[in-house]
């Protein structure tokens, strides 16, 4: 499964080396604000399980 996101970092975090800012899931429009690596790292994990049987995700088109 691919996963494509948008990153929109906030620049005064990089300028002191944080990492911080907002994600966009493509797919369904869904976003989080991020304040570190971590918080990146369990989005895009959530973005990429599989849904639970009774969850149904949009896909988004090959291209």
């Amino acid at each position: 499964m691919t996963v494509s996101v948008i990153l929109r970092l906030a620049p005064a975090a990089v300028r002191v080396g944080r990492l911080a800012g907002q994600v966009e899931l493509i797919a369904t429009g869904e976003t989080a604000t991020i304040r570190d690596a971590e918080e990146l790292l369990a989005f895009l994990a959530a973005a990429a399980a599989p849904p639970a049987d009774d969850e149904v995700r949009p896909r988004s088109s090959p291209g």
